[in-house]
């Protein structure tokens, strides 16, 4: 065998050697990578249980909801594409009864959120704040149930420009329209006795102006009640005059 045919039969065998490592090679990969792909999941470790804190914090709430409801309309069904809208959006973000109560607020405006204010210490469940709602902007009311509502709690310790508010929603309620000066006389036979004591109802031309007056009369009131430091009863220093030395009748010293 010549050295030519030495070196050709050298190059073939490695030439073949070589494709046998990268078939085997190959192979092993594939091997391995099949196994992986099929082998056994390993669980992962369970989750450990939310805290109250945590799951009040995860639950939703109305912070981002667009629904607006103010309590003037006249139609019962705008109440209820009201409560259409809030139900859904409770329920697609998973909000909670509790956070639902206290985020009504954010979703009431004008009259309903001083109708509110005034209810709001009695409601204690979501499902009753509902019932709420329907029993005051639903089905309309007839006007004694209205004049009997209006006439069932004096002003008492209300600030006047909510009171008035409020009185003044319920009266927009009646089925029909009563005179400025009747409303007057409703709403002013209502308040605080210190406060008609102070502001005689020939001196009320018109609500706004009891609004006016009544809070400028509170003003004063607190100013009065609270007063500043230092200060006696009338605006006088709180501080007493030294009292003079008295000089004894008797001129013999002891």
């Amino acid at each position: 065998m010549t050295e030519t045919q030495v070196s050709s039969l050298l190059e073939a065998f490695a030439r073949s050697q070589q494709q046998a490592n990268r078939i085997l090679f190959e192979s092993i990969l594939t091997t391995l990578n099949r196994t992986t792909s099929t082998g056994p999941e390993v669980p992962l470790p369970p989750s450990p249980p939310m805290t109250a804190h945590e799951t009040q914090y995860r639950s939703g709430s109305f912070a981002k909801c667009t629904a607006r409801f103010d309590g003037r309309a006249d139609d019962a069904d705008k109440l209820e594409a009201f409560l259409d809208a809030i139900i859904t959006y409770k329920e697609c973000l998973s909000v909670s009864d509790e956070h639902a109560l206290r985020g009504l607020p954010i979703l009431l405006e004008d009259d309903a959120a001083v109708w509110w204010r005034g209810i709001k210490n009695s409601v204690h469940t979501w499902d009753d704040a509902v019932a709420r709602l329907r029993g005051m902007y639903g089905a309309a009311r007839p006007a004694y149930k209205i004049l009997r509502e209006i006439f069932a709690q004096e002003q008492g310790q209300q600030r006047c420009d909510v009171f008035i508010s409020r009185t003044r929603a319920l009266i927009a309620k009646l089925p029909y329209e009563l005179d400025e000066c009747i409303q007057i006389d409703f709403v002013y036979g209502l308040l605080d006795r210190r406060v008609r004591k102070r502001i005689t109802r020939e001196s009320v031309v018109s609500l706004d102006k009891l609004v006016d007056r009544a809070r400028e009369f509170e003003e004063s009131l607190a100013e009065v009640t609270h007063g500043d430091a230092g200060k006696g009863p009338r605006g006088t220093t709180g501080t007493h005059p030294k009292p003079k030395p008295t000089v004894s009748s008797n001129p013999h010293r002891y």
